[in-house]
């Protein structure tokens, strides 16, 4: 199977970092799901080109701004010491499109200390947070390059 990340990868690594660190909590509840101990997780956002849902459908997909995108195989990834969680992507409590194709792969390396009090540290300081995170980010978004031009325009046109 393979697996797409939008967005334009390393180059935007530490809001990417950020965004996962700001989501923390929201894992909690996937990870009991799931019979993993823990408060929360790092994780990337990922969807699933399987079936009828290709690569340009989900490039396509309602609300789609996604200029750039890379992809992995789940072999690829899996070999590389990464996992898939099946995760629903929700706005205003209702699924959006291809939620049934999302996942999100989590990236180990970060506490619920770390996570609640992010926002409450000096600047410095969270620069030194995304750096102890940024080699296990760096590692996952190196299997999805090189990046690709979609084609497509902001708005899904």
């Amino acid at each position: 199977m393979l697996v797409v990340h939008f967005g334009v990868g390393r180059t935007a690594i530490d809001q990417i970092i950020i965004n996962s660190i700001g989501n923390y909590r929201m894992y909690e509840s996937v990870m009991r799901d799931l019979n993993i101990r823990g408060a929360g997780s790092l994780a990337l956002s990922v969807f699933a080109a399987r079936g009828s849902t290709t690569v340009g459908a989900l490039l396509r997909g309602p609300g789609a701004n996604r200029p750039r995108f890379g992809t992995a195989t789940v072999a690829r990834l899996m070999e590389a010491g990464f996992d898939l969680w099946p995760t629903t992507v929700l706005m205003d409590g209702s699924p959006v499109p291809y939620s049934g194709d999302h996942f999100d792969v989590p990236v180990p390396g970060c506490d619920a200390r770390t996570a609640d009090g992010y926002r409450s540290l000096a600047r410095s300081e969270r620069g030194a947070v995304r750096d102890r995170f940024r080699k296990p980010f760096e590692e996952l978004l190196e299997l999805f390059e090189p990046r690709q031009f979609s084609g497509y325009a902001a708005g899904g046109t």
